[in-house]
């Protein structure tokens, strides 16, 4: 049974899909086919959530399987593939780079106990640089093959005790097998509304026992006789801490390190380090950026004004968050409507907050105040409708965190509060603004339940603070259009007028007059967004709004702007241990991570069993409009070329250090150590957030992106749980004017969303436009008639978006 649009007899737009099994696809479809965004139900459990393409899971989406395994990533033809994140019902983890469905590429493998993994994998198994650490902070950085130990490695004992982080001791555990026994991509049937049972049968071989200084206990096996990660019935290698009496023996980090050299898992043999050596190879070791310097250095680049005690809205910022702590909590445990009545958008709520308290609110430092919540339960559904938790929510706006006061941007004399973590706007609107919200709010909400993709500004709620003896504000909570640690270099407001329409001064938000560029999106979101532009301003148009703007902004993915210190994200945090890094150079050594270029449709270089990891991010800034094989050649050059400068560095600082104290097979390991070394900083660099940034999309007309460097991926990267037009779009931006012409095309990252929607075409702006049409071209204003207004901003937006 099917329910939703039709064109040309096919399946096509929004609508609902019922199997005779009781699956259920609700999404968009295209020719037919589920394609672009939607959700799909399995009787048993199983759900996805995410991007198709022709009946195939496509894009970012989100798995969850019937027997709790869940994974959340990029897709390919039905299969992960891509950057992912997979996570067992045992709470193993895996998080890195996918291929064909199997763990392939750059990744980290947790296991539950403490453990981890972090390297190259190959269909499923280690294989390549990587480097397993314990629970109790000891390691083993090494080349690995088909999952085993092979070529030199290094293995540090545990921190001492005194400085180690609280942790469960290490126990005898399984490896979780990806596809052993747990479906980790199954095949969907097209059509069919079930699922298929495709699945790899591999299994990985789990790193060693933490090794003592004898052979024998170095080379221990241990069976484990649970499974890890899936079904019953799979079987996995299992490793364990090792005894007392080995870790009596093993010294204490940073004093003693032993260099091993494996051959497919059989140890050759084994030698001592001390730490001169390992200084004379590695320069002085260095502590990795703390958590808290990260959150320092991002903090700094925030805007606004941080609200503190004694500043001019501090009582103001205080009785909005005692307000919303209220309310919020309030309606989020009250009963949840099957459906929204006209009652509920006429509801409103007010209560008195006196200073010393009341049975109904508790006392605070603030001044006396009357709080009113309009609509509680109607602005509760819209949260749910944009996927935001009332937890989450209130943590935002009324946590522990101050907020921040934002200047104004426009005339309209507005105040700007913005969250702690950039998520949210708040802003004070006028008594003729609330009363149209409150009139459009039911068409709003129905439009945006219609229309996933929406352009309009997303609201949250409205709530009226009146202080004692003090005039009524009335807020607004709106999302934030430029949430993210990408810094938009540039931000446009446009409207399709010209009367007026340039930057005020230097810093200013741009405007129609100011745009130098145009903007290319990624193959299918142009069309997306003129449908949906459609959509959005035909809303706009029957409630007589006008006076909005499209908001644009701009991030540059210029590899030669990034820093390795620049992009900060939330996730960064939240992997930092804050502990040290063993044989990490210091800043500005002679091994500083070099990129290996990349081409993402089809052609990338991948490493040799002794070659390390595969590319990294580019190294300069990239070249458009040439050949991408060229480019790729001569890039690796340049990389070969900086190698072979930088281990004649090594090997001349290991002599003028050492001397010849150094045997020449201490020496040849030193510099096969200080290879591996760079080769894991490049592995690491592979994978992170500036990477992804910094790869250049391949196109042919439209940027195509591939998996790796496209909206999709970027989406992934910065904590979007799905594709939103307008958020993180991968995109190309052409330069336009004279001052630009022969200047190539630039790969950008856009976010965009129409905003102030609350301006009714009332007799004030009837007035506007008659006056300032005597004065100049009636087509050039702002103030005209919202069809005309409608018109004109779509017509206008057709050469921003080409």
């Amino acid at each position: 049974m099917y329910e939703g649009g039709w064109k040309a007899g096919a399946k096509h737009g929004l609508g609902t899909y019922t199997w005779p099994n009781g699956a259920t696809y609700s999404g968009e479809w295209q020719a037919g086919c589920m394609h672009g965004v939607g959700t799909f139900e399995s009787p048993d459990g199983t759900t996805y959530q995410g991007g198709w393409a022709k009946d195939l899971k496509q894009g970012l989406g989100r798995k969850v399987y019937a027997n709790g395994d869940v994974y959340s990533g990029l897709w390919v033809a039905g299969k992960c593939d891509g950057p992912g994140r997979y996570r067992w019902r045992n709470s193993n983890e895996y998080n890195g780079e996918w291929r064909g469905g199997c763990m392939h590429g750059q990744g980290t493998l947790r296991w539950n106990t403490g453990d981890r993994y972090d390297g190259e994998f190959c269909e499923g198994e280690e294989d390549g640089v990587g480097i397993f650490t314990w629970a109790d902070g000891s390691t083993y950085e090494s080349f690995w093959r088909g999952g085993r130990r092979h070529g030199l490695g290094v293995y540090r004992p545990p921190p001492p005790p005194e400085s180690r982080r609280a942790s469960a001791p290490p126990e005898r555990h399984a490896s979780p097998s990806p596809g052993a026994a747990v479906e980790l991509v199954p095949q969907p049937e097209r059509g069919s509304g079930g699922e298929g049972g495709g699945q790899r049968g591999g299994d990985t071989d789990a790193p060693q026992p933490t090794p003592s200084l004898s052979p024998a206990g170095s080379l221990a096996h241990m069976a484990a006789g649970e499974a890890g990660g899936g079904e019953a019935g799979s079987r996995a290698g299992a490793h364990s801490g090792g005894g007392p009496a080995e870790r009596g023996d093993r010294g204490e980090r940073g004093d003693r390190v032993w260099v091993r050299e494996y051959e497919d898992g059989r140890l050759l043999r084994e030698d001592e380090l001390g730490a001169e050596e390992l200084e004379a190879a590695f320069g002085p070791l260095s502590s990795r950026v703390s958590r808290h310097s990260r959150r320092r250095r991002r903090a700094a680049n925030r805007q606004g004004e941080t609200i503190y005690k004694g500043h001019r809205s501090y009582d103001l910022m205080l009785s909005l968050q005692l307000g919303m702590r209220h309310s919020v909590g309030d309606v989020a445990a009250a009963a949840n409507p099957q459906r929204l009545t006209p009652e509920h958008f006429a509801e409103k709520i007010a209560l008195n907050f006196p200073r010393d308290g009341s049975a109904a609110t508790p006392p605070h430092p603030g001044t006396d105040f009357l709080w009113k919540d309009y609509c509680p339960r109607a602005f509760r559904q819209l949260r749910r409708t944009f996927s935001i938790d009332a937890a989450q929510y209130l943590q935002s706006i009324c946590g522990d965190q101050a907020l921040r006061e934002l200047p104004s941007p426009g005339k309209s004399g507005s105040v700007f509060f913005l969250s702690h973590d950039d998520k949210y706007i708040i802003k004070t609107v006028r008594k003729g603004e609330v009363k149209l919200l409150l009139e459009l709010l039911p068409r709003y909400t129905a439009h945006v339940l219609k229309h996933p993709h929406t352009l309009l500004i997303k609201f949250f709620g409205l709530y009226r603070v009146t202080p004692a003896n003090g005039a009524k504000v009335r807020f607004v909570v709106m999302n934030n259009l430029f949430p993210t640690s990408l810094p938009v270099q540039r931000q446009y407001d446009l409207k399709g007028s010209t009367l007026g329409r340039t930057a005020a001064g230097r810093g200013a938000v741009l405007k129609d007059l100011d745009l130098d560029l145009t903007i290319r999106l990624e193959d299918g979101w142009h069309d997306k967004l003129f449908a949906q532009l459609a959509a959005d301003c035909a809303l706009l148009e029957e409630l007589r709004v006008m006076d909005y703007s499209l908001l644009l902004g701009v991030h540059s993915r210029s590899a030669e702007g990034y820093t390795s210190a620049e992009l900060v994200t939330d996730r960064e945090d939240d992997e930092c241990d804050g502990g040290d890094k063993p044989l990490a150079a210091a800043a500005g050594g002679v091994w500083a991570p070099i990129g290996r270029p990349s081409v993402e449709a089809g052609v990338r270089l991948r490493r040799s069993s002794t070659e390390g990891p595969g590319a990294a991010s580019p190294a300069r800034s990239p070249v458009r409009g040439t050949s991408a094989i060229g480019d790729l050649d001569a890039a690796w050059a340049r990389v070969q070329a900086a190698r072979a400068a930088e281990a004649e560095a090594v090997r001349e600082r290991i002599a003028a250090a050492l001397g010849t104290r150094v045997s020449d097979r201490k020496l040849g390991d030193l510099m096969r150590l200080a290879y591996f070394q760079m080769l894991g900083r490049e592995a690491r660099a592979w994978r992170s957030p500036t990477a992804i940034l910094a790869r250049r999309p391949l196109r042919e007309g439209r940027p195509g992106g591939g998996v790796m460097a496209g909206t999709d991926a970027l989406s992934h990267q910065l904590g979007l749980a799905r594709v939103r037009l307008g958020m993180n779009m991968a995109a190309t931006a052409l330069p336009v004017g004279e001052a630009d012409a022969g200047a190539p095309p630039e790969d950008v990252v856009v976010y965009f969303g129409i905003i102030d929607v609350l301006q009714e075409y009332n007799m004030s702006k009837r007035l506007e436009h008659g006056f300032k049409a005597l004065l100049a071209d009636a087509r050039t204003i702002s103030a005209v008639d919202p069809r005309q207004y409608s018109r004109r901003f779509q017509e206008f937006m057709r050469s921003v978006f080409v």
